[in-house]
């Protein structure tokens, strides 16, 4: 079998990181059908009988991901939010949340009702192994929905394939090329972790999205790998 492997070139940034990574296999990628439509509707009717948007940030898990913005993405989570807080905090305003397709909707639901941050790539596009590392001075990234390529200052920390392409801003935002599309059969799902965050937050988001892609599809999917990685 093939041997997946994710490794760190700065053991000194990503000390305290884990990620979560399943191989998925029979993967059916269509428009998003009535059985996302009743996922969402279930965990927006969870969410908005159990929380508030002010209770939302104070979560412990959406908590650690917004330090870890402050700290290592020196972005500003109260402009630029956790994706997982972002839907959450959707819901609760009453906004209809994306609707992408069968798979990603799923992936989506799964991040919405764990907060765990979650990356999908088409496995024809992700050969590995797979690294963290900071970017370059300079180094472009095209994120998925961005109108233009996000040039890098040097010390963002990235996800990137064995070519050197990169995935993934970590843990903020995925690559427009490795993106999952109608033509994707097999994908690398990554639940990603940060200080704060354990490993059975992150195999627990695994396993809701797979239960949720199984809700979604006619046939199940395959998960024919998975391995927990902590730095």
């Amino acid at each position: 079998m093939t041997e997946y492997d994710i490794l760190t070139q700065v053991p000194e940034v990503t000390e305290g990181i884990s990620l979560s990574l399943s191989i998925l296999t029979n993967i059916r990628v269509t428009k998003p059908t009535a059985a996302n439509n009743q996922i969402f509707e279930e965990i927006g009717h969870a969410l908005r009988e159990s929380l508030t948007i002010e209770d939302v940030k104070a979560h412990p898990i959406v908590r650690a991901y917004r330090d870890f913005y402050w700290r290592v993405l020196k972005i500003d989570p109260t402009k630029t939010r956790p994706s997982s807080e972002a839907l959450a905090r959707r819901v609760l305003a009453g906004n209809p949340l994306p609707k992408i397709s069968n798979i990603v909707d799923a992936y989506n639901a799964a991040s919405l009702v764990t907060y765990v941050s979650l990356g999908a790539y088409n496995l024809d596009m992700t050969p590995f192994p797979l690294t963290l590392r900071v970017a370059g001075e300079g180094e472009r990234f095209e994120a998925i929905g961005a109108k233009t390529p996000v040039i890098f200052e040097g010390n963002e920390l990235v996800l990137c394939n064995a070519e050197g392409a990169i995935l993934n801003q970590y843990p903020h935002r995925d690559a427009q090329f490795s993106r999952v599309t109608s033509q994707t059969t097999a994908n690398a799902l990554i639940a990603c972790g940060v200080p704060g965050v354990t490993m059975e937050n992150l195999n627990d988001a695994i396993e809701k999205s797979v239960d949720y892609i199984n809700r979604v599809q006619t046939d199940p999917c395959e998960v024919v790998f998975r391995r927990e990685f902590s730095f």
